[in-house]
């Protein structure tokens, strides 16, 4: 028997014996494997998801307990929270970088009880449908990467700017000015504040931003494209005016 299979036996007996409260293994799925765990896990009373109950799928690799297991919620089943995706996926530090050889599967499902027990609304992570979108089945392999501006950029489909007339010229945006208008995209509501004096409100239509580009409205109706694949990230306007934020 290998090092991290005498690890996972020790874990099961320890759990078998002292099994936290509302948290319960399912030992019948597991047959002759000890690198897949099934766990029924209860929300606390007096959280918003009394009653609830859910099944985490626990995956283990050979480096286990060096390299942290692979932890989801499964059966189609997942609580509706802000750092749980709807394809089961949780983010939780200690799955992946703050993990450490001194946890166990019993304290996994003890911060997942306490991270539904603190939760004050039922909401799911504002980029939950690009996440899932691309997501890989493997958590470990997009945890920690949500939607970054690189992700975001390299996961939406390219489109054609459009040929409005008053499209032409060119004036220069900073960077962090171009990164905040397009971390309003997973907000939901499309709408960011750029500039010094942030007076001018930019609306990032969902369909339209690319890697290349994205139609930017501003609050008179006049259209704007900001060119994200510009090393400057300049917005076109019109050829007299010229404007540095």
């Amino acid at each position: 028997m290998s090092a991290y299979q005498r690890r996972l036996k020790k874990e099961y007996q320890d759990f078998q014996a002292n099994a936290p409260a509302g948290i319960r293994l399912d030992s019948t799925t597991m047959q002759d494997k000890l690198d897949e765990w099934r766990i029924h896990l209860a929300a606390p009373e007096g959280t918003l998801y009394a009653g609830e109950e859910y099944v985490l799928l626990f995956k283990f690799s050979s480096k286990y307990p060096f390299d942290s297991p692979q932890v989801t919620f499964t059966d189609g089943k997942s609580p509706c929270h802000p750092h749980i995706y709807s394809n089961g996926h949780i983010c939780l530090s200690i799955l992946d970088k703050d993990w450490s050889p001194a946890m166990s599967v019993v304290s996994v499902c003890i911060s997942i009880q306490s991270m539904l027990s603190s939760c004050t609304v039922k909401i799911r992570p504002p980029d939950d449908k690009q996440y899932v979108r691309i997501a890989s089945k493997n958590p470990k392999k997009t945890q920690g990467r949500g939607m970054s501006t690189e992700h975001l950029m390299d996961t939406c489909s390219p489109s054609t700017p459009p040929a409005e007339p008053s499209v032409v010229g060119y004036f220069s945006v900073p960077p962090q000015g171009a990164i905040r208008a397009a971390r309003c995209y997973p907000v939901g509501d499309g709408e960011s504040t750029i500039g010094r004096d942030e007076d001018c409100q930019v609306c990032i239509p969902v369909r339209a931003l690319s890697r290349q580009h994205a139609v930017l409205l501003v609050e008179d109706g006049e259209h704007f494209i900001l060119d994200l694949g510009s090393r400057n990230c300049t917005l076109r306007r019109g050829v007299s005016e010229s404007e540095t934020f």
